[in-house]
């Protein structure tokens, strides 16, 4: 290269700054400012949170412990371990199994029942559409005992087969293995396994009886179990979660507790409350003021959503504001 081509000193520095500059983009914002946005490994999106102030009311308390190795999360102050929240109204618990056990010949060494006691928790049911009750072994009937509202709810499920080989991985119809839809609205939950005959005709390989309510889609029969199923194992169970019990324009009519100043309310296909969401085209957590951002991709510019015009930020019904009206705000904010 001569010296008629030979590029500066200072044109080299600034192509090597052009070449490894990388766009910086907002963060999501979880939690409210000065909140932990985790505990553990787990994220605690706002309503939800782990200390005072951090969290919309006591239904949203998690108690955060720290162990010797780990944090665990609970749902308040019960021993339900949180394992997933998610802001369209679904959060993800761990529960124990209960259990009917047997040793030769026909002497009873365990009864253990599965309770999921919800009832100081308006805002949570269990939910029927994405978890089933479930029953485990070749000598085995188990009931569901639980309220939905004021009404006593009772359900059973039977398993039974003979020989371990008769057992067929991810098939449960009855042979080993027994599922069932549960109503929607469940809040108390008491299931007990029991044993047809003291498991005598297949205790060389299934001394338990198992039963339990379970994620369906975080569950898949395995023939093992009807061999043992430890004692501190726990399955997946999936809750529904509301703001509230209040319909959209209930809730609308109290602003100091009304969550959804800035996003969109909405009432879920099963049970009753309201929850929060970003309007079309906005991502983000839509239950804190400035959650819900949007891209325009053309501009590389953000989008800060922000109040409602009008003097009530309310449609002409008394719901939230409709966003495809255009009668909100948006703040553009250089990325």
């Amino acid at each position: 290269m001569d010296s008629h081509t030979r590029l500066s000193p200072n044109i080299l520095v600034l192509l090597v700054m052009a070449l490894t500059f990388i766009p910086v983009t907002r963060a999501q914002v979880f939690a409210k400012n000065g909140c932990p946005t985790h505990c553990g490994d787990l994220t605690i999106p706002y309503p939800f949170g782990t200390m005072e102030g951090c969290y919309l009311n006591k239904n949203f308390y998690i108690n955060c412990t720290e162990t010797a190795d780990s944090f665990k999360a609970y749902l308040a102050y019960t021993d339900f371990i949180v394992i997933d929240i998610t802001m369209e109204g679904q959060l993800q618990i761990l529960t124990t199994v209960a259990r009917d056990c047997y040793s030769a010949p026909r002497i009873p060494v365990m009864r253990v029942p599965q309770i999921i006691s919800l009832s100081p928790f308006s805002i949570y049911n269990v939910s029927n559409t994405r978890n089933k009750f479930t029953a485990i072994g070749c000598d085995t009937y188990a009931y569901l005992y639980g309220f939905v509202g004021n009404k006593s709810y009772r359900a059973g499920c039977m398993s039974l087969c003979n020989r371990f080989e008769d057992l067929v991985d991810g098939s449960c119809s009855g042979f080993g293995c027994c599922q069932i839809q549960i109503p929607d609205g469940l809040k108390t939950i008491d299931v007990v396994a029991y044993s047809f005959n003291r498991h005598v005709n297949v205790s060389d390989f299934n001394p338990c009886s198992y039963a339990f309510i379970v994620e369906e889609s975080r569950f898949r029969f395995s023939s093992g179990y009807v061999q043992y199923i430890s004692e501190d194992y726990k399955f997946p169970v999936s809750l529904d979660w509301v703001v509230s019990n209040e319909t959209c324009v209930e809730a609308a009519k109290n602003p100091s507790n009304y969550a959804c100043h800035r996003s969109e309310c909405h009432e879920p296909d099963t049970g009753s409350g309201y929850l929060c969401k970003c309007p079309d085209g906005f991502y983000g957590n839509p239950y804190l003021p400035e959650g819900c951002l949007g891209i325009d991709e053309s501009k590389e510019t953000e989008y800060l959503l922000s109040e409602p015009s009008g003097a009530n930020a309310q449609g002409n019904d008394g719901s939230p504001s409709d966003y495809d009206s255009g009668r909100q705000q948006i703040i553009l904010q250089g990325r």
